[in-house]
């Protein structure tokens, strides 16, 4: 799915406010412990939130400096480690780090980027985390929530690295305070809205105010699916359709997307004429399971209504 291009400021800083209003989270906290948030972020690379809180919470207990951990051996850090996803390299890597941390570095996280990018272990993402939560520098630090969200809305093109996803974002919000609090509001807004997969457009607030570009493009491929799902010698309404996206109001929004669909012939569109002359509402069907009823030419409606006639909608004009 292409979309456009959106470096607006202006409309940058709408679906920011947009998305802090829906969620109301608290303030961004900075000048967090380094140490804290440099394993913390090592741990959550392909790992379950509520998994990285216990698992950190564990590791940090047992070993709160990195002269400590620097000390532990691997399979003890790894017994500590256990769930999370690739718990023997990661349990490595914390080792070496915190050995790295403690000779060349005098037992302190460093500042400087090109230092953070030197630990093993340690990329783009987890550096970003360190100097944007613990030294509150202004850099948004790119997982897969942010990369995902910021394609979505058009600050990023769809075939980029999350390392051009980022000098993206950093171009489109120039604030250090706006950097800051952008990482974690995409995060939760992609747990709650935006997920990766299967995001919920019927009911996302940026969607609703007309500031996602890609929300009709998803709500299309559920209409699809849900009526290709139509079973046979059935037609299904606007108004089922739209109750199936749960959101009744979405009914005028499901002809919108079926008047863009260009697989018209796959997906044909139906005006309903009753026997009597009124005006029915409209009906869709998948060609080959509606192929035997426009032959006859008649529709049994879902609400049961009589036998009527079948017009054909050209959608393309």
């Amino acid at each position: 799915m292409t979309v456009a291009l959106n470096e607006s400021r202006h409309g940058a800083r709408e679906i920011v406010s947009t998305m802090k209003n829906a969620l109301s989270l608290p303030r961004a906290k900075t000048g967090r412990d380094p140490f804290e948030v440099l394993v913390y972020t090592m741990i959550s690379q392909r790992t379950k939130d509520e998994v990285t809180d216990a698992v950190s919470r564990r590791l940090l207990s047992r070993f709160r400096t990195p002269r400590a951990l620097s000390t532990a051996s691997v399979s003890e850090i790894a017994r500590l480690l256990k769930p999370c996803g690739f718990y023997r390299q990661k349990a490595k890597n914390l080792k070496k780090t915190a050995g790295i941390i403690v000779k060349k570095f005098g037992g302190k996280v460093p500042r400087k980027m090109d230092d953070l990018l030197s630990l093993p272990g340690v990329g783009q993402k987890t550096a970003d985390c360190v100097s944007c939560f613990a030294f509150g520098e202004g850099v948004i630090a790119v997982d897969v929530h942010v990369e995902v969200i910021s394609k979505r809305l058009g600050f990023a093109e769809s075939r980029m690295k999350p390392s051009q996803v980022r000098e993206m974002l950093h171009s489109v919000f120039p604030e250090r305070a706006v950097r800051l609090t952008v990482n974690k509001l995409f995060v939760e807004f992609g747990k709650k809205y935006c997920r990766t997969r299967n995001p919920i457009c019927v009911s996302c607030p940026v969607g609703l105010r007309g500031l996602c570009p890609s929300r009709i493009s998803f709500l299309s491929e559920r209409v699809l699916r849900i009526v290709s799902r139509i079973p046979k010698g059935k037609v299904a309404t606007y108004s089922g359709i739209a109750r199936r996206l749960g959101d009744p109001a979405l009914a005028r929004l499901v002809g919108l997307v079926l008047s863009r669909n260009k697989d018209t012939e796959r997906i044909p569109c139906y005006r309903v004429v009753h026997g009597d002359g009124r005006l029915g509402g409209y009906a869709l069907g998948v060609r080959e399971k509606m192929r035997r009823l426009v032959a006859d030419g008649v529709c049994l409606d879902v609400k049961r209504l009589r036998v009527c006639d079948i017009k054909r909608i050209n959608w393309t004009k």
